[in-house]
């Protein structure tokens, strides 16, 4: 950021003179207890949300404790509807504590119901969605927030993408409580009644307390304020039952029983309407059943029972033959929501036919394949849902004055049309996403694609986005973690086949030649990579759109392929090194849990207990290849791989038969002059050591041309020999091996 777009500074020397890594822009809030500030982490020059805890609040006994605690939660709860904790701590006189988190732009539901007083119930229901699963999350964690209220979610700009913060009250079920038996922490109007009387407060507090949300969002006051007018209202009153035991099970439980219910009240309105519309008296449909149960199919030219299966679930009630047949279609039905919108389908007998039905309609509307999302915006054309195995595919436009949407469903070989007049193209595109509602995000899938992601303010990738990478059953895209990338994403796949058919025809559409270096120059080419010599998967070098420069690379172990952008091809080559790997040990657990048999074994577990705990790092079993080049035909009781270790990126240690065969393969060529520990000018030596009481031979090498230095060391002790392989300064290996290396 230059100076001259650079926000400006608040000035509180009280606080940046004791925490200098951060810039204050401004104040966000603030409480007795502490404040919160946008501002600029320096080392990094990203955006974050500052809480800081003064004084007055540390010096109260068991304060620091509870900052403390805090700490550990915000670390240690990880969920894509939380917000992301960065970085917490002392200051170094002890002063101030500070959590620095991802900064969320937009605002809290506090400030939104403000301004609206209440919230539509799709807007409720998206944010309620999004605070149960992290509520949920915690829950599974044994952790109860015990402060969920409108103050602590915030709902990001343009996405809608609600966030739970603030754990600060937090506790865990399994652990001594900070604060005294029978003190109330909370916020009265949300705190369940066991909370408010100072008992201890479970899960059920938390499902109380949002609840209590979703009542204000509805209604614009906490429940007892003011009556709620609403279908869920039963719902709720159950979720706020004084008994703990009486309410539901999980916050999650309590969203899909709203859902229902409201969608059920709206079903059985919709159908009072469209008798009453017909000229049947009220009095008529409460007592015929046999006319409520004809009406409720369509009447007599409604469609047959494995007709209206194949037709979207929120499209089967109110339902009749169409006017219009379609063309080759063995069925077109009308029906219509519990708004009363229409939608139109046609039931093809063959997948052929609805495919051909849908490019007929696709070809004159003008609108560019796998692009834009209809969610958003019309004039796309994609496939969906956005998550999960592809359905079919859709596209949007406005012409002519009207909105038209158009929906294939592959597995019931259907092609679907709504319309409406161009007012209402939003209004028509939100029916739309209703109809063929993704899971609520985050999906199992999307939630380990989480684990694996180097970025934050991570969201579900845009269906078109998802398009380009065929197989996808989920799509995040981030914020890069660390410098030199514009955006990165991450895609999941069902199985190992369909990932590498997809990454074979990104190679192809990219005309990239197999075999060159990449990242490297020319920024176009494709290979193989490893972690420790073993293999993990592909990566590929080539341009981007609009003169950018992209990688992307596959873990197959994860079953993921990666896809990063940025403006040059250093900068993107260099964060590539740096993160494709992140976090790294989640990536070796992988690979290790899918090896064959899953490492470690149990001679690969007794070799590990002879490796130092300071190198026993992201350990593998090594690859064949790399076994060969160091013991040639000699074949290890056991061998592990680990690195990167501060002198060597690979070290290699093998568990031999006997000590024949160990200074068989170690094949020493006689005692040179110096020792690899006197760090001879050209870093060459073979001599026998001695080091705490373990004896064997030490050689030392550079590897030509490259400049790459290795170590070859046996111990008579354990017959075990080891090889150091990627290092670069000899002081760096010696110091090293002399402490770390091993083996014990």
């Amino acid at each position: 950021m230059d100076e001259q777009t650079e926000a400006p500074t608040l000035d509180r020397p009280d606080i940046t003179g004791r925490l200098p890594r951060y810039r204050l822009v401004r104040q966000l809030a603030a409480t007795q207890m502490s404040e919160v500030f946008e501002a600029v982490d320096t080392g990094t020059g990203k955006a974050v949300a500052l809480k800081v805890v003064g004084p007055q609040f540390l010096q109260v006994p068991g304060s620091r404790e509870r900052f403390e605690r805090e700490s550990r939660i915000a670390r240690d709860l990880v969920h894509p509807n939380v917000v992301r904790t960065l970085d917490a701590g002392l200051s170094a006189d002890g002063t101030f504590g500070h959590l620095a988190m991802e900064y969320v732009r937009g605002t809290n539901l506090s400030r939104l119901l403000g301004t609206h007083r209440t919230l539509p119930f799709a807007t409720t229901v998206t944010i309620g969605r999004g605070v149960a699963a992290a509520l949920d999350a915690a829950h599974r964690s044994r952790l109860v927030h015990r402060d969920v209220k409108p103050g602590n979610i915030l709902v990001e700009e343009h996405t809608g993408h609600p966030y739970l913060c603030d754990f600060g009250i937090a506790r865990r079920l399994d652990r001594t409580k900070l604060t005294a038996s029978g003190v109330f922490v909370g916020t009265v109007s949300y705190a369940a009644p066991e909370q408010r009387d100072g008992k201890p407060a479970g899960p059920a507090a938390d499902v109380y307390s949002l609840a209590c949300v979703l009542y204000e969002c509805l209604s614009g006051a906490p429940p007892y304020h003011v009556a709620l007018e609403h279908p869920g209202a039963d719902v709720l009153g159950r979720a706020l039952d004084p008994d703990p035991a009486a309410r539901h099970p999980t916050c999650g439980a309590l969203l899909d029983d709203l859902v229902a219910a409201t969608a059920a009240a709206e079903r059985t309105d919709r159908r009072r309407r469209r008798w009453l519309r017909a000229g049947i008296p009220a009095v008529a449909v409460v007592v015929v059943g046999l006319l409520v149960a004809w009406l409720s199919t369509g009447g007599l030219s409604g469609p047959d029972d494995a007709t209206l299966a194949r037709l979207p679930t929120a499209l089967r009630d109110d339902c009749g033959t169409a006017g219009s047949p379609a063309a080759g279609a063995t069925a077109t039905i009308t029906c219509h929501d519990a708004t009363g919108r229409a939608a139109t389908t046609a039931v093809y007998a063959e997948p052929k036919q609805a495919a051909d039905a849908y490019a007929a309609r696709l070809s004159p509307s003008g609108v560019t394949a796998n692009h834009g999302d209809c969610a958003s915006g019309s004039g796309a054309e994609h496939r969906y849902p956005a998550t999960g195995p592809a359905r079919g595919r859709v596209f949007c436009q406005v012409r002519d004055g009207q909105s038209t949407v158009v929906w294939t469903d592959d597995a019931a070989r259907t092609v679907t049309t709504a319309e409406a007049p161009e007012s209402e193209d939003a209004a028509l595109r939100r029916a739309w996403a209703a109809w063929t509602a993704a899971p609520a995000f985050p999906t199992a899938d999307e939630q380990a694609l989480t684990q694996v992601a180097a970025g934050t303010a991570c969201h579900r990738s845009a269906p078109a986005e998802l398009g380009d990478y065929p197989g996808a059953v989920a799509g995040l895209t981030c914020t890069p973690r660390g410098a030199g990338a514009r955006e990165v994403s991450y895609f999941r796949f069902a199985d190992r086949p369909s990932l590498r058919t997809t990454f074979e025809g990104l190679v192809s559409t990219a005309k990239a030649p197999s075999g060159s270096g990449c990242p490297g120059a020319p920024f176009l080419g494709t290979t193989r990579f490893d972690w420790l010599s073993v293999d993990l998967g592909q990566v590929l070098c080539h341009p981007g759109p609009d003169g950018t420069v992209a990688i992307d690379w596959s873990i197959e172990a994860f079953g993921m392929i990666g896809h990063v952008t940025g403006t040059t091809a250093d900068q993107t080559g260099a964060w590539w090194s740096d993160w494709h790997l992140a976090p790294l040990g989640r990536i070796v657990n992988e690979v290790n849990t899918h090896a064959s048999p899953a490492f470690p074994n149990q001679a690969e577990k007794a070799l590990l207990q002879h490796v130092p705990a300071a190198s026993r790092l992201n350990c593998v079993r090594p690859s064949a290849g790399r076994q060969w080049q160091d013991l040639g035909a000699v074949a290890p009781v056991a061998a592990v791989a680990c690195g990167r270790t501060s002198g060597a990126g690979l070290v290699v240690y093998y568990q031999l038969p006997d000590p024949a065969t160990m200074n068989q393969v170690f094949n020493s060529s006689g005692d040179s002059t110096q020792a690899c520990t006197d760090q001879p000018k050209d870093f060459s030596a073979d001599r026998p050591y001695t080091r705490g009481g373990r004896t064997g031979r030490l050689a030392c090498g550079t590897v030509d041309p490259g400049g790459e230095r290795y170590l070859q060391w046996t111990d008579d002790q354990t017959g075990i020999e080891a090889f150091a392989h990627r290092g670069t300064e000899p002081f760096a290996m010696i110091d090293w091996w002399t402490h770390d290396a091993g083996p014990v």
